[in-house]
């Protein structure tokens, strides 16, 4: 039977201030993970769910993380990756830097982002990673070539940075949906804020692009990656501090259960296929 896996990454500003840098808040992706299980059981059938818990080398306390952190945990990434009894891996992360490990992963990477998230120069001392210039860090440490990686949906650009503040190649949702020539897609990184306003989806930045739910399911559906990252589940309180709303499923179920049916699509396609062999290596 398909197997879909969840994965939690606890990772936000708890502070509300970039300058502190996101932290490691564990548990905090735990009632996604419970509602979203529920949700794809309803939207799915015949397909097994399996709750990978969270990835975190801090589970029991909250600390800021830096560039060295994220390195350490691409090894459990992998390994996540390398299980071939899983035909694909669902994750839900607050913070989008916590994408960051799964571009070592084999394969292209297509994202659906308002944003470049590459808003630093090409080389960079900044030891701090963010939403905001993870994209910086895979360039500069060559996880991926500008042709392996595919940008839809970038709306804000930076005429001051590098490359506008975006790594890889800008395509229309056309161009990609279209290509004659689409190579294995390993990850689909997506960030809400790729989303029409008219899904109220709450945004830490309120500069959005317009696709809708259905793009992102003609994506899932048309890559069959084995691992779909939903990043961005997040918003602020009355002071301004982030935080990931435990009911974020249930208040968008418009969003989530579109992208529930088609992971189990996906799941099923994949399963057809015959399974994926991937090698775990080091850094």
């Amino acid at each position: 039977m398909p197997r879909v896996a969840l994965v939690g990454i606890p990772i936000i500003h708890i502070d509300g201030h970039i300058i502190n840098g996101p932290s490691c808040v564990p548990r905090a992706t735990d009632k996604l993970r419970k509602d979203l299980e529920q949700m794809l059981i309803q939207e799915t059938s015949g397909v097994t769910i399996v709750d990978l818990g969270e990835i975190t080398n801090h589970p029991n306390e909250k600390v800021y993380w830096n560039a060295p952190d994220f390195d350490a945990f691409s090894l459990d990434v992998k390994s996540i990756a390398a299980l071939n009894d899983i035909n694909i891996v669902l994750v839900l992360g607050g913070d989008h830097s916590g994408a960051l490990p799964f571009y070592n992963l084999p394969g292209l990477v297509v994202r659906a982002d308002a944003h470049g998230d590459a808003y630093l120069p090409r080389t960079s001392s900044y030891q701090m990673v963010t939403g905001g210039n993870y994209m910086s860090y895979v360039e500069e440490k060559r996880l991926k070539s500008a042709d392996e990686v595919w940008n839809a949906g970038v709306q804000v650009f930076d005429t001051h940075l590098h490359n506008k503040g975006v790594f890889g190649q800008n395509l229309t949702m056309k161009e990609i949906l279209e290509s004659k020539s689409m190579p294995y897609v390993g990850f689909l990184d997506i960030d809400p804020d790729v989303l029409s306003i008219k899904y109220g989806f709450p945004f830490l930045y309120h500069s959005i692009s317009d696709l809708e739910v259905e793009d992102l399911v003609q994506l899932a559906t048309k890559l069959n990656p084995k691992i779909i990252g939903f990043f961005g589940c997040v918003d602020t309180d009355n002071n301004g501090y982030q935080l990931i709303p435990p009911d974020i499923i249930s208040a968008f179920s418009d969003v989530f259960k579109p992208i529930c049916k088609a992971v189990g699509e996906v799941a099923i396609a994949r399963s057809l296929g015959g399974p994926q062999v991937y090698t775990v290596t080091g850094h």
